[in-house]
């Protein structure tokens, strides 16, 4: 009888003992695979983001200076939306009413909209960004309010050349950088005041890099 109870006893132990390393090696086999996931998930999110920065000057007597940086994230390989940030140097007013305009910094935030179009090596790409501008012109005593300026607009097409695997590479874009805004100006000879609606556009070629 005691020979029996120890054999029954000694067997309930070695399948305990079997049961908890073969739980081990499950959960061991879940955590590797999680680990892989987690890894095919990070390299395959980072092939879905594009970061573009350039510096440009303005087609208009090379006047105006832009900086401008956005990050798209990716849906499939042609279309990609994304935020952005852009600061150039423009004239402080509306040029309708004042004479001696100064050049200030101008900063808008962005939504972006854009496609690519792959042909061979190369990249050709498309975009339409819409946001608010942050400048906020001062008044000029007589002559117009204190305003902000209102909306960013811009569209433009580029270039790129890709010089990897990953899409990094030089570009060349063009683009109409335009603020769409309303303010109270005066009229010189009556000094009446009324709302002007201006679209304040400008062309500008840029030469950046494509991360």
């Amino acid at each position: 009888m005691q020979a029996n109870t120890g054999q029954a006893t000694k067997g309930p132990t070695s399948r305990r003992k079997y049961l908890l390393h073969l739980s081990l090696n499950t959960l061991m086999k879940k955590f590797i695979l999680l680990y892989l996931l987690s890894c095919s998930s990070l390299i395959a999110s980072a092939q879905k983001y594009q970061i573009f920065g350039d510096i440009g000057i303005s087609t208009l007597l090379f006047r105006s200076t832009d900086f401008s940086v956005t990050a798209d994230r990716m849906f499939g390989r042609h279309f990609g939306i994304g935020l952005g940030a852009q600061t150039l140097t423009a004239s402080a007013y509306a040029p309708s009413q004042v004479d001696n305009n100064p050049s200030v910094l101008k900063t808008s935030i962005f939504a972006d909209t854009r496609c690519d179009l792959y042909i061979h090596k190369s990249l050709i790409f498309l975009f339409a960004d819409l946001g608010i501008s942050l400048y906020h012109a001062p008044a000029i005593p007589g002559v117009q309010d204190a305003h902000s300026n209102g909306f960013y607009i811009g569209l433009g097409i580029g270039y790129s050349y890709p010089v990897n695997a990953r899409g990094m590479g030089p570009y060349i874009s063009f683009k109409m950088a335009s603020d769409v805004y309303t303010f109270t100006e005066y009229d010189r000879q009556t000094y009446q005041p009324h709302k002007t609606s201006i679209l304040d556009g400008i062309g500008i070629v840029a030469l950046g890099f494509k991360f």
